[in-house]
């Protein structure tokens, strides 16, 4: 149980959605696709509240 006030989401529903995902192609309209490595900014204490 978190000591937040927001719940935390179900490994379940990552995993559900990272088997799931489709990246999106220019053919379906877009005017382009743009991939971003995601980069954590914070202290270690948000760290640990983030990686929970």
């Amino acid at each position: 149980k978190s000591d937040s006030k927001c719940r935390l989401i179900p490994d379940i529903a990552y995993n559900t959605y990272k088997a799931r995902f489709m990246e999106p192609q220019l053919e379906e309209g877009f005017e382009e696709v743009k991939k971003i490595d995601f980069v954590f900014e914070g202290n270690d204490e948000e760290r640990a509240r983030w990686e929970k």
